[in-house]
């Protein structure tokens, strides 16, 4: 019963991340359905978009998952600390998996694959956390075939995260078009599915997480309690909003398709 009732939340607005990760899952359905022949993902983490998108593609003739690494030490860690925490940790995280399971380990910045390789060359949430965007974007014309396309998902307004080492950017438009003619793109659509409701809600709920892990003793425990009624207003308050408002100068995060 308990965890039925978690599992329940985990999937209303209660949850501080369903309206953030219900505009994704639209989001990356939507890129997927470009896909065709032999895609390459860099940045590919734990590889459920390679899941989806053999799911949902039939046109996907191979899907080649890469990171810059296995990530096997970190997933086994990361299992060990939801496993030890117990339930409640389980629901919110989903089953944790113990190896990344990715094709191929290289640096995105020096890939490892042959010029005119690739019909689909695919990255989410990752250029955000590239020390040269120039180059990566260099590399991605260069495994990709004449026509290839290049799709990009990244966020805009969007909390720093991954620390100092690891975030580094967020581009506008015009910052993909500069990007697109230093590297030999063509733009034919850029987009976003999340605006100013879901990224004001985003902000909220990361906040109020951040103070739940780091405030006073007294301010976490008054956060914790309320905190499910605090996101499912600002969830719904985002909700709304995105229906009626579709300022894209707001976005959440934008969609890039790019032919090379």
């Amino acid at each position: 019963m308990f965890r039925a009732v978690f599992t329940f939340l985990v999937n209303t607005p209660f949850y501080p991340h369903w309206l953030s990760m219900l505009k994704a899952n639209a989001e990356n359905d939507e890129l997927i359905s470009y896909f065709y022949g032999r895609v390459l993902e860099t940045g590919c983490g734990n590889c459920v978009k390679k899941e989806r998108a053999l799911q949902l593609n039939k046109k996907i003739k191979e899907y080649i998952a890469t990171d810059y690494s296995s990530w096997d030490e970190d997933f086994a860690k990361q299992a060990k600390i939801i496993e030890s925490l117990g339930m409640i940790t389980r629901i919110f995280y989903g089953k944790a998996k113990d190896k990344a399971r990715i094709d191929v380990e290289c640096n995105a910045l020096d890939l490892q694959f042959k010029k005119n390789s690739f019909d689909i060359y695919y990255n989410y949430s990752v250029l955000e956390h590239i020390e040269d965007p120039i180059r990566f974007f260099a590399e991605a014309h260069r495994v990709l075939k004449k026509g290839g396309l290049c799709i990009t998902s990244t966020p805009f307004l969007y909390r720093d995260h991954g620390g100092i080492e690891k975030d580094f950017y967020r581009f506008t438009k015009g910052g993909y078009q500069y990007l697109a003619k230093r590297t030999g793109f063509t733009i034919e659509h850029i987009y976003t599915y999340s605006y100013f409701g879901t990224t004001i809600a985003s902000m909220i709920n990361h906040y109020i997480i951040r103070k739940i892990a780091e405030g006073p003793i007294i301010i976490r425990i008054a956060l914790f309690l309320v905190s499910p009624f605090i996101f499912f207003v600002t969830n719904m308050f985002g909700f709304i909003i995105d229906i009626f408002d579709h300022d894209d100068r707001f976005a959440y995060s934008y969609c890039v398709i790019m032919r090379k």
